[in-house]
């Protein structure tokens, strides 16, 4: 203010600088002498900045276009994300994508599209359009992203007419997060209980939970795990539970001896 009073100018470089913060006054006082509302500020606001600050701009006439919330969901909080799409925003696989790479807020943001008691949420049709937004690529990202294994169950429980693939169960099968819980999950939701040989070599190079997604999927399927397939990704992927576990089966191991000659 005393800058300004002294004869100081206001820039867009300085606005753009207050729509990233968290000070609603200060930013007032940029527009009130003479700073002007632009899309990259209302970027910014979306991007980094307040809930605040970011409906000052819009109220200033800034407009929220598909491709800020799309760029936006994978920094911005969980009160900024509603206030996005309450304002303009449509809620598609992209900006799903996008949140699932929001490694502050993710969690925040899945509770706001799951409806699990936020509060601060106005918007009752999210979880309707949660629905429709949710693809397999989606939840193949979700789980190779390390979303929380509740989360990515209440996102398949929102899309059941997702078919459970070999994409999906190849991603969870890998996730050694996942061995205990969606993993089981998801192998029950699959209609086919014959699984691909992809989805074992997907377990089998799962270094922290491969001997217990192994047990669990050959108990589904009656598949015979001890292949040169599987035994091979459990060698060269250094899981030691999962390879003692193949090394317990009865087999003819000299071309197991051959796979460990070249993994070595």
């Amino acid at each position: 203010m005393l800058l300004l009073d002294r004869g100081g100018m206001v820039t867009q470089d300085a606005v753009q600088i207050a729509a990233s913060g968290w000070s609603v006054e200060v930013l007032m006082l940029l527009l009130h002498r003479g700073g002007m509302v632009t899309q990259d500020a209302v970027q910014i606001a979306a991007s980094g900045g307040s809930a605040e600050v970011l409906m000052l701009l819009l109220d200033r006439g800034g407009m929220i276009t598909q491709p800020i919330f799309e760029k936006a969901a994978s920094e911005c909080s969980a009160e900024t994300f509603v206030l996005l799409f309450e304002k303009g925003g449509t809620l598609t696989t992209a900006v799903l994508q996008a949140t699932l790479k929001n490694g502050r807020f993710r969690a925040e943001i899945m509770n706001v599209l799951l409806d699990r008691h936020p509060p601060f949420i106005t918007a009752e049709d999210i979880p309707q359009l949660l629905k429709s937004a949710i693809t397999e690529s989606l939840l193949v990202t979700a789980i190779k992203d390390q979303l929380s294994g509740d989360n990515v169950i209440a996102l398949c429980e929102r899309a059941k007419s997702i078919a459970i693939g070999t994409r999906i169960l190849e991603a969870a099968a890998a996730n050694h997060r996942f061995s205990n819980g969606v993993l089981p999950y998801l192998s029950r939701r699959r209609h086919d209980v014959e699984l691909p040989e992809a989805v074992f070599e997907a377990a089998a190079g799962n270094f922290w939970g491969g001997k217990e997604a192994l047990l669990l999927l050959e108990a589904r399927s009656g598949y015979t795990i001890n292949t040169q397939t599987v035994a091979k990704a459990a060698i060269c992927k250094g899981s030691l539970p999962a390879t003692r576990l193949l090394l317990a089966r009865p087999r003819d191991w000299s071309v197991i001896k051959e796979l460990v000659i070249c993994a070595t």
